[in-house]
C-alpha cells in the first residue's frame, strides 16, 4: 500500500489505555509527514556531479536474523473520526455518568 504525505491510520489496541479499563487500548493514530524534494530540484549534469561525491550504491544487507520481540506488526487501517466516534460509543456504561442517587432515608 503507497502511504502519502498526510495519510492517516490506526492500529488497533495499540493506543492509550481506555478510561477505567486499564487493560483495554484503544487505537493508535500515525500521522505521515513526508516532505520530498521538489521535482527535478537540480539538472541532470549536476546530479552526476551529486552521485560523484556520495558513496557508490550498494546491495541493501540483509540480517541473518531477524529479533521479532523488537518488531510490532500491526495492520493499519485508515482513521475515519466519525467511525471512531461510533466505536467509542459501545464503550460507556452506567460507572461514566453519576448516578441518580438512591432511596432516601425518613427522617422524623
Amino acid at each position: 500500500e503507497l502511504i502519502k504525505p498526510g495519510d492517516k491510520k490506526c492500529v488497533l489496541n495499540e493506543g492509550m489505555p481506555i478510561h477505567r479499563r486499564p487493560f483495554e487500548k484503544g487505537r493508535l493514530i500515525l500521522l505521515f509527514s513526508v516532505v520530498f524534494p521538489a521535482a527535478n530540484f537540480l539538472p541532470k549534469h549536476k546530479l552526476k556531479e551529486l552521485e560523484h561525491y556520495l558513496p557508490a550504491k550498494s546491495e541493501a544487507e540483509q540480517p541473518e536474523s531477524m529479533d521479532d520481540n523488537l518488531y510490532i506488526y500491526a495492520d493499519l487501517e485508515d482513521c475515519d473520526p466519525a467511525r471512531v466516534r461510533r466505536s467509542q460509543y459501545h464503550y460507556m456504561v452506567e460507572d461514566d455518568y453519576p448516578s441518580a442517587g438512591g432511596v432516601q432515608c425518613q427522617t422524623s
